[in-house]
C-alpha cells in the first residue's frame, strides 16, 4: 500500500472562525431567511495571496461596470 503525505506550508486563513461556530451561524441564517427568498449572490471570503487561482478569482469581483452577483472579500494578514 502506498501512503501519500501532503504538507501545505502557506499562510493560514485569518478572521475565519472554527467550523462549529460557522456551521451554527449558517444554520441560524437558514432559519431566518428561506433559500427561495434570498438574493442570489456567490460570496467568498479568504486570503487571495495564497494561490494563483485565488488571485484569478479576486479579479471576478463586482465593479462599477459589471455586477456578476459575486462578492469577494480578500483578507490578507498584514
Amino acid at each position: 500500500m502506498i501512503s501519500y503525505t501532503f504538507i501545505f506550508i502557506i499562510r493560514p486563513e485569518i478572521n475565519i472562525g472554527p467550523w462549529e461556530s460557522t456551521l451554527h451561524n449558517i444554520l441560524e441564517g437558514n432559519k431566518r431567511i428561506k433559500w427561495t427568498n434570498r438574493i442570489p449572490y456567490a460570496f467568498w471570503k479568504g486570503n487571495s495571496e495564497v494561490a494563483r487561482i485565488r488571485r484569478e478569482l479576486a479579479k471576478c469581483n463586482t465593479t462599477e461596470e459589471h455586477d456578476w452577483n459575486i462578492r469577494i472579500e480578500n483578507i490578507v494578514n498584514i
